[in-house]
């Protein structure tokens, strides 16, 4: 639910078990998992929205009459090496699918385009 780019799922999963306890507690009469005393849902919910965890978010798509196109039609709406708009899941998009689209995208946000 949290939404994480699946190319960083397992970057994420070991981050956390390295950092936050993982404990058994009870919630009405029943076993559950804990992270660092949250249920696995809320702790997963609030990681999300930290600076730890927003960069492992992949961001929304957009789609649908009226979406602007992206960088050929490849989804990336924004640059993602600028400094308001940086995400690293679109970076390791782009790198992987168009590295000459990467290395434009790389050379405006450093210029301020």
């Amino acid at each position: 639910r949290a939404k994480v780019a699946p190319e960083f799922l397992d970057a994420a999963k070991a981050l956390i078990k390295a950092r936050e306890e993982i404990t058994l507690g009870d919630a009405d009469g029943r076993p559950v998992a804990l992270v660092g005393g949250h249920t696995i849902g809320g702790f997963i919910e609030e990681w999300a929205k930290s600076p730890a965890g927003r960069p492992f978010i992949a961001p929304p798509t957009n789609s649908g009459g009226g979406a602007a196109g992206g960088a050929g039609g490849d989804g990336v709406m924004v640059n993602p090496w600028s400094r308001e708009t940086r995400s690293l899941a679109d970076q390791a998009r782009v790198l992987q699918e168009d590295p000459a689209l990467a290395k434009r995208l790389q050379a405006e946000a450093r210029h301020g385009g």
